[in-house]
């Protein structure tokens, strides 16, 4: 439930996108709940607290996308761009 709030509240917006052939990188503000500083103050009731929480954090993640049968996907995601997708970076 908590990612789903997550998720349900995440804004984002493209800043800049690059192409090179096969190859593009795009450029995504990002805000979502702000959940790193709850986990990392160790408050006693971590769940509730990232419940209830309304703080939210912005975050630029430089996405990389591979065209393959003239249909982009992108890359596989790096343990930081999933940190701030989560808002815990």
């Amino acid at each position: 439930e908590i990612i789903k709030k997550q998720y349900k509240n995440m804004t984002y917006e493209i800043k800049e996108e690059k192409i090179d052939g096969e190859k593009a990188t795009v450029t995504v503000e990002i805000e979502v709940l702000n959940y790193k500083d709850i986990i990392n103050n160790n408050k006693e009731d971590i769940i509730k607290e990232l419940k209830n929480t309304k703080s939210k954090i912005t975050y630029t993640i430089d996405f990389t996308l591979t065209k393959n049968k003239d249909k982009w996907k992108i890359d596989e995601l790096t343990r930081e761009q999933k940190d701030k997708l989560l808002g815990i970076f």
